[in-house]
This record gives C-alpha cells, structure tokens and sequence, in this order.
C-alpha cells in the first residue's frame, strides 16, 4: 500500500515565487533509520511518518547493514555510535580505496 503526501521541498531557486511550496511525492520514499535509542528513534521514524515517507526503524547496525541488502532506500538515517556496528562502518567502503 502507497501513502502520497506533500512536502516543502528544498528551495533550489528558479522561478518560483516567495512563499510559494515545491510538492514532492514522499509516498514513493523509503526511509531506514538505524538507531539504538528507542525514544529518539521512534521521534523520528514518526516524524517522517507524519510527512508521509515510508519508514523502517531498526534498533542496531547489523540490522541496518541486513535491511539495506534486502531493500532500496532512498534515504537512511544512521546513529553514528551504535554499538557493533556503527552508522560509519555501515557508509564506509567495504574494501581499500579503488577494489
């Protein structure tokens, strides 16, 4: 099932008017958010639901590195500092400069 909503998007200038709103279809955006702090991950995960995005929370960095091999995301959140496995380790090549 597919949520549309409509978002503010970025302002990248143009012809627009002052004021005047970009219209995004967030539906369409999956979001992962890796985070080992439950009340801070729930506040954003909800966040992004409000706005319309389709949101996977996970608790840790292994999970995270299992949901981004089996799903396309357009956009994660990722803590840093998780234990194990961190947001960095998760963004950093796999191999040496240039494999």
């Amino acid at each position: 099932m597919s949520q549309s909503a409509s978002v503010e998007a970025p302002r990248t200038g143009g012809n627009r008017m002052a004021g005047e709103r970009s219209r995004v279809d967030s539906g369409v955006v999956r979001v992962l958010v890796a985070e080992d702090d439950e009340g801070l991950g729930e506040v954003l995960a909800r966040g992004l639901r409000e706005q319309g995005y389709v949101v996977d929370l996970v608790p840790d960095g292994e999970t995270a590195a299992v949901y981004l091999r089996l799903y396309s995301y357009e956009v994660a959140v990722l803590d840093w500092r998780m234990p194990r496995l961190s947001g960095l380790d998760l963004v950093r090549p796999a191999g040496p400069p240039g494999s």
